[in-house]
Parts: structure tokens; sequence; C-alpha cells
């Protein structure tokens, strides 16, 4: 509820115990009589909290000195419900709320260093806050954020002094030597330099090319992969005249000058094979004119996809892909590039920051469809 709804009930606000939310405008469903009171020792602030997913939410004073709880209860009830300084918004509630545990941090330190007597936050003197700016420095000495968070806080007693009458500081803090400390250059997501478009403009299109052109043998060579992996069902025995066929095949092998596929530096009896529809020992029969051609053409470190699509300048752009890990045009490199060039084209096209890389792969399974994303070598 805002202060101009309470205009139609001014007694909520010049109560001698009044709604210290009276100046916030509540969540649905919620009422302000509901609310905390100036005088509960425990302040609930989550009635002001709009989001679903926000949790609860409290000041607890009993946690702070008892001789500075009651400044603390005027400083807080400022922040919350009363006017702004000229030129200020009012805090937020979870602002509010994490600047109290620094408020508890200050004032339980100044509870171990002032005498009993004093209790009105007005006496504290520029002395006092730089021992706390060292205090800080010895107790957070590598995290300036941490040490900044801790300080910021206390210039409310400033700013806000209006309200605050005998609790108000006399001086403002940002003028003591040392109380701002210097930022070192940062290297945040907004300090990079963009790439120049001479750069990103090709790396986009051969990318968007890497896809287009060239992800359908990187994936059919993925899916033969998967399939010589598993179990399949038996063939249907393709017995006939599989020496003539492989000859053909081998024929053509040595007219092409292309090798053998292999492994492990012999032919690929698995492969003849499924390329011929029959098992590996009708292979097997004939290995002397494997053995025979492969003297002519040699024997490929490995290969799964021969028949490739994509072109690239009229002629294939790629000889084969094959299984060996080490080799240039192997299944595990290309995926990479494949997944590399999959990351490009969705970080530009939405926008995506590097530290969000994390998700790439959900995100490719989602945007670039789960074809490009399950190869995962």
């Amino acid at each position: 509820m805002s202060i101009a709804t309470f205009a139609a009930n001014p007694t909520a606000v010049t109560l001698k115990d009044p709604y210290v939310l009276h100046g916030r405008r509540l969540r649905p469903g919620a009422r302000l009589e509901d609310t905390s009171r100036y005088s509960d020792d425990i302040w609930r602030l989550t009635p002001a909290r709009h989001k679903a997913n926000d949790l609860a939410s409290i000041l607890n004073f009993p946690t702070l000195p008892q001789r500075f709880r009651p400044s603390a209860k005027r400083l807080f009830y400022a922040l919350l419900s009363l006017e702004a300084p000229d030129g200020e918004e009012p805090p937020g509630i979870s602002t509010i709320r994490g600047s109290f545990t620094e408020i508890k941090r200050f004032l339980n330190w100044l509870d171990r260093r002032w005498r009993p007597e004093l209790n009105e936050l007005s006496e504290l003197s520029p002395r006092d806050l730089d021992d706390y700016r060292k205090h800080l420095l010895a107790r957070f000495p590598n995290n300036q954020a941490q040490r900044e968070r801790s300080r910021a806080p206390l210039r409310w007693l400033w700013r806000w002094r209006r309200h605050l009458g005998e609790d108000a500081l006399r001086f403002d803090p940002l003028h003591l030597d040392g109380w701002s400390e210097s930022r070192p250059t940062r290297r945040g997501e907004n300090d990079t330099a963009r790439l120049p478009e001479e750069v990103l403009g090709p790396l986009l299109v051969w990318a968007l090319r890497f896809i287009d052109d060239f992800a359908a043998d990187i994936l059919e060579a993925d899916r033969q992969w998967h399939q010589s992996r598993t179990d399949s069902p038996a063939r249907s025995p393709a017995h006939t005249q599989v020496g003539a066929r492989l000859e053909k095949l081998l024929g053509e092998y040595a007219a092409a000058g292309r090798p053998l596929p292999g492994y492990k530096g012999q032919p690929s009896i698995s492969h003849l094979a499924d390329i011929l529809g029959c098992c590996r020992k009708n292979i097997e029969q004939h290995r002397h004119l494997l053995d025979a051609t492969a003297a002519v053409v040699g024997v490929a470190e490995g290969a799964f996809v021969e028949d490739v699509q994509g072109h690239l300048d009229g002629k294939p752009w790629i000889e084969s892909i094959t299984t060996h890990h080490t080799t240039a045009n192997s299944l595990s490199r290309l995926a990479r590039h494949l997944q590399a060039a999959c990351y490009i084209v969705i970080a530009f096209l939405s926008g995506m920051r590097d530290c969000e890389n994390g998700a790439e792969l959900h995100l490719m399974q989602h945007s670039a469809g789960s074809k490009y994303a399950r190869i995962s070598r």
C-alpha cells in the first residue's frame, strides 16, 4: 500500500506505533493491518515483496546490540516508509534486507569499541569510521566488493539525516580519505570489444555452411558408428554371388584409387560386409581379393562414410569420414567442429553470453535440432 493510498487513512501513519510498511505497495492478498508495527522486535518484509519466488525476509532487531536497537529502528523505518532524500529513490526491499546484515556487522564492531554510556550514532567521529574502514580491509583483504557493501549502508546515516534526528551523522563519510576505493579495470562482458565485422561475418557464414552443407555426412557417419557398436538383427544371408559383387566393389576402389576402409592396418571386413549386406565370413572367404586390391590402393586408417554428399567448389568437401581419432577427417574431430558451428550460430543469433555456454548442448537440442546435439564426442 502506497503513501497516496494512506491519504484516505492518515491515522495509520500518525499512530505512535505505525505499520512499518505503510509506505510500500503490498503484494496481492496482503493486508496492512496484518503487517509488522514499529514496536515489534521482528519486522516481516515479505508482504512488500512481489515476486512469487521471493524468500521470506525479516529484520531481526534482537540480534543487534541492545543500546543501538532504537537507532537501527529509526533508520530502517525511514528506509521502508518515509520520503526519500531529494534525487533518490527508496531502496528496494532486498537491498534493505542485505543492508541490515551490514549495519549489524558495524554495530557489533562499534559495541565492542565504544564506552557503555554512548548510544547515539551522531557521536560517531571520522576517526571511528576510518578505523572501521581499516577493520574491513583486514577482515576482507581480497574482497573489495564486500568491503564496499559493508561501507555503503553507513552513508544512509548521513543521506537520510532529516528523518534520523539524534542518530544522524554530522559528516558525509564519502569525504573521508580512503573511504572510496578505486576500482581496478574490469574485464567484464561489456568491457570486451566486439569482434570486428570482417572477422565475425566470415565466421558466421562458414558456421552456417558447415551446418547446412556438411552436417548430413557427419550425422550419417555417427549413425553408422552407433549401429556398428550395437547388436543388430542377423542379416539375411546373401551368399549368392558374394565373390562377384566383392570383386566389382574392389574394382571400383582400384579404379578411383581410393584405399580400402581399414581397421588396425588391415582391410575392414565388417565395413565391407555392411556395404554388400552379407556376413563377415562371406568376405573372409575371398581374402585373396582383399589382399590383392590392398597391395595396389593401400588401406585407410578407418572409414564409415565414403559416399560424401556435401560439396565444396563442385567437389566432395572431404574424401571420407574415418573412425580413427588421430586423423584430420575423423568422426570425433568433425563432430566437435559441428558442435562449435552450432554454438556459434546459436550464440550469435540469440545474443547468448559466454557465461551461459554450460547450456549450449541443451540449447542445441531445442534450437538447432536434437540431431546436431547427440554427437557428443
